[in-house]
């Protein structure tokens, strides 16, 4: 993760990165990051990605904002 983050790939790396590994937990859910931040950083950051992060990162896995509040974190900003 530290590679990912020092690299500057994106400007919210280390947000995106601890909702992903440290999700916020509501009435007995993880709430992880919605999809459009999960796309946005995997595509600026694909190269500084490790292979076996990769391969379970499935953003279109993730929920969106239109699946209703608490459903996901959205990107700060």
């Amino acid at each position: 993760c530290r590679t990912i983050i020092a690299s500057k790939c994106h400007n919210l790396g280390y947000e995106f990165l601890c909702q992903l590994l440290q999700p916020v937990c509501y009435l007995e859910n993880m709430v992880l990051p919605c999809r459009d931040f999960c796309i946005e950083f995997t595509e600026n950051c694909q190269e500084y990605i490790p292979n076996e992060i990769k391969a379970q990162l499935d953003c279109d896995k993730l929920a969106t904002e239109a699946d209703g509040p608490s459903a996901c974190i959205s990107k700060p900003g």
